[in-house]
């Protein structure tokens, strides 16, 4: 932060250069709400204060280019290699926590510890830490429900499914009994489309791929399944 003063007579003229902050997110919601709130929070807040800081925000939404959120993923991998220094703070989604990790700072060296205190008990200590360090904060907490038919799980007498393996077990008892009373339009299992990294991840144990790949694994696993 560089300051000049200048005295003319009585009148004290202060120039100030501020520290200007560059942001990057990338969201499939056309206004990106989520983030120019933040962004506007802040500014207000450090204009308030007087803490001669701005941030930037670079947004990609659908509205105004075509980056998809593979292209967004990309892109960041690319900057990082190049360890360009054109952003400073980046939204990014924290299933890519591991992939990145390797160039993001631990936050716990930048920020007091106290800061820490209400997100070690929560979702943050596990999506946002790797090998001990943390290279992210939450923003926002995206939760997947899974719903069930009571009515076809007291009908065949079962639990419901805890485990991916209970899942398919009930899914599969329920579709084969189904079929005998010609029953041809019962889905065992609807997913979600962020239900695909977690099914994944628990089967086989993949990290570090791009949601595309994924997806085309999914697809492959189904087809052979």
């Amino acid at each position: 932060l560089l300051s000049f003063f200048f005295f003319f007579e009585k009148l004290l003229v202060i120039i100030t250069r501020c520290i200007l902050i560059n942001a990057v997110a990338c969201t499939e919601i056309e206004s990106g709400e989520i983030y120019s709130n933040i962004i506007n929070k802040f500014n207000k807040y450090s204009q308030e204060n007087n803490l001669d800081i701005t941030l930037k925000l670079t947004l990609f939404t659908s509205d105004n280019s075509t980056v998809s959120f593979e292209d967004y993923e990309s892109s960041l991998e690319y900057l990082f290699q190049m360890r360009s220094q054109k952003y400073d703070l980046i939204f990014y989604d924290s299933v890519l926590s591991i992939k990145y990790s390797n160039y993001l700072l631990n936050l716990k060296e930048w920020i007091p510890e106290k800061h820490f205190d209400e997100y070690v008990n929560g979702i943050a200590s596990q999506s946002c830490v790797y090998n001990g360090k943390w290279v992210g904060l939450p923003i926002m907490v995206d939760i997947t429900v899974l719903y069930y038919n009571e009515e076809y799980l007291n009908k065949y007498s079962k639990e419901v499914p805890k485990t991916w393996e209970e899942l398919i077990d009930t899914s599969k008892y329920i579709l084969n009994e189904e079929k005998r009373f010609n029953n041809t339009n019962i889905v065992p299992y609807n997913g979600l489309f962020c239900c695909k990294n977690i099914f994944i991840y628990k089967y086989f144990k993949i990290v570090n791929i791009s949601s595309t790949t994924l997806t085309l694994i999914l697809l492959i696993f189904i087809y052979f399944y």
